[in-house]
This record gives C-alpha cells, structure tokens and sequence, in this order.
C-alpha cells in the first residue's frame, strides 16, 4: 500500500514503478486535513510511506528503488544500477531549486523564484541531459527503461508543473526519455484513470 496526499508529489514515481511492473497495490490518497494526526504514527514524520505485509517504510527515493526492484525497473548489474543512483542523486540536488515555487503563492515574488530557479537549475539540467545521452537508446541504461526513465518523466511534469512550462524542451536526451516512459502502454492507462 503507497500512502500520500492525492497529488503525484513524491509518491508517483513508485506508483508508477508499480503499475508499469503489473504490481497491484493499493493507492491510499489522504486529505491534508487527516495528516496532522498521521504524522506522529509514521517512522519520520514524512509521507510517502510503503506498507509491506504490516511494516510501513519510509523516505520516497528508498520506496522508489524498492517499487522499481518489484516492477523490474532497477538493474541487476551493478553499473547500471550505479547509473540510475547516479540520476536520482542528481535529482535530489535539482528539486530542491524548483520545488518550492509549487507552494508559493502567485505574484511577483513566485515570478522573481521562476527566473532565479531557471538559472539555478540550467547547468545541472545540461549536465544531466549529455550523462542520460551517453548510452544508445532512449533510455538512462540504454534499450531498458529503468527508474531513473521514470523519475526523469515525473520531474520533467512536475518542472512543467512548477515553471508553467516545459523547460526541458531543449534538452533531447531527458526529453527522449519522458517521452519513451510516457508512451508506455500502463503509463499511458495510469493517467488516463
């Protein structure tokens, strides 16, 4: 069972991993208005949370590898693993540039982050589109999609998300790995539900 707010947030990149592997599980999307309770009962304080046979887990990029080892989206050899770590941690440097202008408030001040974020975020982006280039095929490990395809397409939604626009759009190698994950058939059917 995947436990988040009934938003993609950080819980749509397992639940994804999930239904592209035909994993069933069971999507429970909770108010905002119920969290303040649910908070004190969870290992850390955060969603989204993984409950396997009784356990819950946290701390998403850990649920992600597990959804993604479960749907067959994590690699065996250990290279190519190395390369989807490699991507996920270059997220994390990156998200926290932009995120933040999903909560703010629209104005000047939410414009001004926009242009500042831009910037911030132009040379890693560079820098992660010429790495996710470096193999034949669409994908980060070449002809297989992988978590880290499915977690270059959801940060490419959510930048659209946050920035009113596509600001990948010159970058062809992340956007030849969006586009491959989100012409998938059960990518295709998740968001069409």
């Amino acid at each position: 069972k995947i436990t988040y707010f009934d938003v993609t947030g950080r819980a749509e990149v397992a639940r994804l991993c999930l239904t592209i592997g035909g994993i069933a599980f069971e999507d429970e999307r909770i108010a905002r208005e119920a969290w303040p309770a649910l908070k004190p009962t969870t290992p850390f304080g955060q969603m989204p949370l993984l409950t396997v046979n009784g356990e819950v887990m946290a701390q998403s990029t850990s649920i992600w590898r597990y959804c993604a080892k479960l749907g067959g989206l994590y690699p065996e050899d250990p290279l190519d693993a190395l390369r989807v770590d490699a991507c996920l941690d270059q997220f994390g440097d990156i998200g926290p540039k932009f995120v933040p202008i999903l909560f703010m408030p629209d104005g000047d001040d939410k414009e001004a982050k926009k242009v500042s974020a831009r910037e911030e975020i132009a040379a890693p982006m560079a820098a992660l589109d010429a790495w996710v280039g470096r193999r034949e095929g669409p994908f980060v490990c070449g002809e297989s999609a992988s978590l880290a395809d499915i977690a270059i397409f959801h940060m490419r939604n959510t930048m659209r998300g946050a920035f009113g626009e596509d600001v990948t759009e010159n970058l062809a190698n992340i956007t030849a790995s969006a586009e491959a994950v989100a012409a998938m058939d059960a990518v295709v059917a998740w968001q069409s539900r």
